[in-house]
Formats: structure tokens, C-alpha cells, sequence
């Protein structure tokens, strides 16, 4: 796709087709998701923060990942992703050689889409094996500006190719997954059977997922009639919008819970048990803190191995002075004290978050709030939820006789029948006989109807027919040619009405100006009494019967 995106030159595979238009922008994403993305990123961020802080903890809490660690020698994954980088290049290469030359597009589409994620795939398991080799000397500076580095690149990358999203959504999307994968790698077997842990990786994959479809339908999208992505952005944008609004749910509470010492993280004076056993650091004796089982209770903090139970706390116990303890104490005990002593403390930037928080709500309530008043003309139009009302307004006269073909119906289910009314545009007010009565008329809104029937040529020319047809049969004064068309399509009735005669102007106007109406001569609409038996006659509208 980076060579379809770089050219920005369509290449259609039947019913999917690579985007060579206008992408979503970053305003624009903010604008239908920033509600949800803003606790979603905080969340992210609570999530994260022990890895920057510590991205080597886990090699000190998981005695077989520091084993692994100091062992680690370069295997399978440095040759395989060698082969599989050079291989994602060369297709880069030469997918871009076959474009330039305007070659075969099919093996170009393929190249282009393939060679990206070999190249990663190959990047990533090199990265794999250096951080393999390295992590034993924990570089935490270098991993940390080589991390911010990547970012930079992918988002830089997205500018360069008019892609503003590509850097954020994989960033997103790579972060999600990734925090799900470490915490349940570390987190412990007694936590499986529920804890925020498992509630915090369920929500991380609503928040992966709809990264990765709407990053995706940046790049293709599914051809319909309009041979535009419109229809595949708003529905697939419609899941992702429940998606991320049941993570950022989530996210909201998970933040403010942490932030305000909410439940589970308002615990009050609580103990720790002492026991004896060697430091992990210094290797002396030290005494380390173990729960009392009957008291404890996840506090469900985001903990440097990558799980959320970092320490536990019991309620309805003295605390242990700070004085009292050695000062060969492991750190992470004595930030277990610390917390049991003052609580987690909790900065000015909760108050920030919180008044962040607040004002995009209060944004996200203007159009539920303001939209009413404007459409309906500052309440002073009624509008309700009469679909038939605007048909009583600007056509009342036929809005009689299709109540009048109803009540017929509804005495005598066999009249009801194929009914010609005339055809036009989509969006106007034609097909208003087929919608009110429920007869079935020989063509709705042309467009529609090419839309649901996958826009294929021989569908086209049918549409196009009929539109024809039904001009013709309007509009001639050769009775035995009107017949005929009838008689062809199976024809019951003709609606004479509103829009045939162009009795009234519409609604709609053409770039003139002028009103969009047909203008059938009188003469013609005439022949019908000829040869058909007139059953409905009132107010200029007209239905004729065989």
C-alpha cells in the first residue's frame, strides 16, 4: 500500500479498490472519536508509564525471564527476519519498477500490498534479537529514544505520503496489543480467574480493533455504485464508534478510580506482613512483605511487570513505622511501605484531566442540544415523526388519492397492482405513489436501485430502460405504443397526478434555478382515457385502471 499511497494511482481488483483520493485527516478522526480517544490515551498512558519508568522491572520480579535474558544467544529470528526484510524490499523495489513502467497493475497491487508487511515482519524479529542480546545490560536510555525515534518516523512517514493517520493508528494499535500481550505474560497464575488485569486487556482490544478497521479502510475500500468509499467509511466508522465508546467508558472510570482513590484503590490503614527471605538486588537478608490471604485485595495498580497487582493491602491493622525498617530493604517493599504509610499520591494533573474530560462531554452535548432548535426553525416548525406530513404539505392532491388506493387495499387485498407514476432523480420527491400506497410501481429512485443491485452493466441498461420507458409512455400520443409498454411491464394502473401534469412546482431546483419537473403535454396524458377505465378522479389527479 505504500506504493499505491505514493502514486496515488487506483488499482481495482473487481470489488475492492485501493484509496487514490482524499484520506481521513487528524482533525477530522478527532472530530467523530476524540471524546473516546481522550481516557483512552490516558488509560494508555496510566498503562505505560511503569515501562518508561522501569522497562526492564520484569527482570527482576521473573526469575526464568532474567534466566532467559542472561542466556539469550541470536538464533532463528535474526536469519528469518534478514530474509524476510530483504525479500519485503526487493518486492518494494520491484513493484515500484513495474509501476513506473504502467505494467501489469494486478502484479503491481499484489507487490505493493505484500512488501510492507514482510518489511516489518523482517524489521521487527531483528529488533527482537537485538533487544534479545542487549536487554541483559538494560540500555534504557537507548530504548527509550529509539522507541520515540520509530514514533516520529511512522507519523512523519503518514505526512509524507498524505496519510496523516498512518503514524497515530498504528502507534495505537501496536500499544494496545502489546500491553495486552505482556500483562498476560506476567501476570500471576493465582490472578486468572478475574482481575482488572483481564478487564484492562478486554478493553485494550476494543481500543486495538477499531485502530486497525479504520486504518484499513484508509487504504481500501469496497466498490459500490458510486465507485467511492463514502458507504465503507460511515459503516465501518459506525462499529468503531460503539467500540471505542465501550473502551473509553471504561478508560473514564479506570483513570478517575486511580486518580480519586475510588474503589478498589480507597483502601484505609492497612498491613503488610513481614517475612524474611534474601533481596533480589543485594542478595542479604531483607525482610520482604507477603499478604495475609484472608485480608487481601487487588489494588490493581498498573506495576512495572506489566500487570496490574503490583502490591496488596490489608485493612484493620498499625502500620509499620519507617524507621523500623533496614536499610537493606528492596526498593519495590519500600515503595509497598510508602503506599501502605500515605497512600499513592496524586498530583495537580487529575484536576487537569478531570476539567479535560468535563469539556468534551459539554462539547460532545452542543448538537444533541442545538440541533433541534435549528432544524426545526428555532421550534417554531412542528416536525414530529409524521413521515406522510411533508407529502400532505406540497402535495396534498395526491397525498388523497394514495390514502384512497390504500383504503382499497385494505378492503380488497386483489386490487392492489403494479402502478406507473413517472421517475426521476434520487433525493427528490419522485416514487412518493410506490412509498405511501406500498403498490409496486416500475422504477423507484434509479440510483438505488443500480446501488442495491451492485451497479453491474446489465442492470444499468435495465434501469435506464425503464426511466425511458416510462418518459415514453407519458409522454407519447401513440395510444397502440403506450399500450404496449403497459402490457409489457404487466402494468395494472397509471397515476395521472401532482407531477405528471406538472401541475405544481416541486421542492427541488436545478442550478438555474429553474424547478426539476416533468413537463408531459396535456394531449398525451389525455390517450390514457382512451384505452383505460378512470377510477379515481378528484382535484386534477387521475388514476386509471385496464
Amino acid at each position: 500500500f505504500l506504493v499505491v499511497a505514493w502514486d496515488r494511482t487506483p488499482l481495482i481488483s473487481q470489488d475492492i479498490i485501493l484509496e487514490n483520493g482524499e484520506t481521513a485527516t487528524r482533525w477530522g478522526y478527532l472530530m467523530v472519536y476524540g471524546l473516546f480517544l481522550f481516557p483512552i490515551i490516558s488509560l494508555l498512558v496510566l498503562k505505560l508509564w511503569p515501562y518508561f519508568k522501569k522497562p526492564y522491572a520484569y527482570l527482576d520480579e521473573n526469575e526464568e525471564a532474567r534466566e532467559q535474558a542472561e542466556t539469550y544467544q541470536s538464533g532463528e529470528a535474526a536469519l528469518y527476519g534478514r530474509y524476510l526484510a530483504i525479500g519485503g524490499v526487493l518486492a518494494l523495489i520491484i513493484s515500484m519498477g513495474l509501476m513506473l513502467a504502467r505494467l501489469n497493475p494486478v502484479i503491481v497491487l499484489l507487490l505493493g500490498l505484500f512488501s510492507a508487511p514482510l518489511t516489518a515482519a523482517g524489521v521487527g524479529l531483528i529488533a527482537y534479537d537485538y533487544l534479545g542480546r542487549v536487554r541483559v545490560k538494560r540500555p534504557e536510555q537507548n530504548l527509550l529514544i529509539v522507541t520515540g525515534f520509530a514514533a516520529l518516523l511512522m507519523i512523519g512517514l503518514g505526512w509524507y505520503l498524505r496519510f496523516q493517520l498512518y503514524g497515530p493508528l498504528l502507534i495505537l494499535f501496536s500499544l494496545s496489543v502489546l500491553l495486552v500481550l505482556f500483562e498476560n505474560r506476567q501476570r500471576d497464575e493465582t490472578e486468572k480467574n478475574f482481575s482488572l488485569s483481564q478487564a484492562d486487556q478486554f478493553v485494550l482490544l476494543l481500543v486495538a480493533l477499531p485502530a486497525l478497521i479504520t486504518f484499513t479502510i484508509e487504504i481500501v475500500f469496497l466498490r459500490d455504485v458510486f465507485n467511492a468509499r463514502l458507504n465503507t467509511i460511515f459503516k465501518f466508522y459506525y462499529q468503531a464508534w460503539v467500540m471505542y465508546a465501550l473502551a473509553a467508558a471504561y478508560a473514564a472510570w479506570r483513570v478517575a478510580a486511580w486518580g480519586w482513590q475510588l474503589a478498589p484503590f480507597n483502601q484505609p490503614e492497612s498491613e503488610l506482613e513481614p517475612e524474611l527471605t534474601s533481596s533480589r538486588k543485594t542478595g542479604v537478608s531483607a525482610p520482604t512483605f507477603r499478604p495475609r490471604p484472608q485480608a487481601s485485595l487487588s489494588l490493581g495498580l498498573a506495576g512495572a511487570n506489566g500487570g496490574n497487582v503490583a502490591y496488596r493491602v490489608y485493612s484493620g491493622a498499625p502500620t509499620i513505622e519507617p524507621e523500623t525498617l533496614p536499610d537493606e530493604l528492596d526498593e519495590e517493599a519500600r515503595d509497598a511501605e510508602k503506599y501502605v504509610q500515605n497512600g499513592p499520591r496524586r498530583p495537580i494533573w487529575r484536576w487537569v484531566w478531570g476539567l479535560g474530560l468535563g469539556l468534551l462531554i459539554l462539547s460532545g452535548l452542543i448538537y444533541p442540544l442545538f440541533a433541534p432548535y435549528e432544524k426545526t426553525g428555532h421550534y417554531r416548525e412542528r416536525q414530529g415523526l409524521n413521515g406522510e406530513q411533508w407529502l400532505t404539505q406540497w402535495y396534498p392532491e395526491d397525498y388523497a388519492a394514495i390514502k384512497w388506493m390504500r383504503a382499497q387495499s385494505a378492503k380488497d387485498p386483489s386490487f392492489e397492482g403494479p402502478v406507473l407514476e413517472t421517475a426521476g432523480p434520487d433525493w427528490f420527491d419522485y416514487n412518493r405513489v410506490g412509498v405511501f400506497s406500498g403498490f409496486p410501481v416500475l422504477m423507484g429512485w434509479p440510483g438505488h436501485e443500480l446501488q442495491w443491485r451492485g451497479g453491474k452493466a446489465n442492470t444499468r441498461e435495465e434501469v435506464n430502460r425503464r426511466v425511458q420507458d416510462i418518459d415514453i409512455i407519458y409522454s407519447t400520443n401513440n395510444v397502440e405504443q403506450a399500450k404496449a409498454l403497459l402490457q409489457k411491464y404487466g402494468l395494472k394502473y397509471v397515476f395521472v397526478g401532482t407531477l405528471e401534469t406538472g401541475a405544481r412546482d416541486g421542492r427541488w431546483y436545478d442550478g438555474n434555478g429553474q424547478p426539476i419537473k416533468k413537463n408531459y403535454p396535456p394531449e398525451a396524458l389525455a390517450k390514457f382515457s382512451l384505452f383505460m377505465k378512470p377510477i379515481y378522479q378528484q382535484d386534477g389527479v387521475t388514476i386509471y385502471s385496464f
